[in-house]
């Protein structure tokens, strides 16, 4: 589940974010230099639509597993988004900020539900 209070968001460093316990409801932001930006199995001309990649900053980098434009809620309070990260033009070298929740998958540490803030 997404957030709309800013104020559950923790203002982080990737090396931060990676010794902090995982957690379902805590987000964190994070600011780095995109790489790494997996590409579409059945067309390896094009970005994987979930938006799966690296984020470094000065302290580490970390692995973002996925990625989405800011979500947004209807009158009703059902969240939409139909925004895919192909839509968001991040490539590669992009210096970009995101929220995030703290997961791992097979002992890895990763970014999960993580939603766009801004290209820096």
């Amino acid at each position: 589940m997404f957030i709309r209070d800013s104020n559950n968001v923790i203002v982080s460093t990737v090396s931060n974010f990676l010794a902090a316990a995982e957690s379902k409801t805590q987000y964190y932001r994070l600011s780095g230099t995109v790489s790494n930006i997996v590409m579409d199995k059945n067309d390896p001309t094009k970005v994987n639509a979930y938006g799966n990649f690296d984020l470094t900053d000065e302290t580490g980098t970390v692995y973002v597993y996925g990625l989405v434009n800011f979500p947004t809620y209807k009158a009703d309070g059902k969240f939409s988004n139909n925004k895919s990260f192909e839509s968001l033009g991040i490539q590669n070298g992009d210096k970009i900020t995101i929220c995030g929740l703290r997961s791992s998958f097979n002992g890895s540490p990763q970014a999960i539900e993580s939603y766009f803030v801004l290209k820096n």
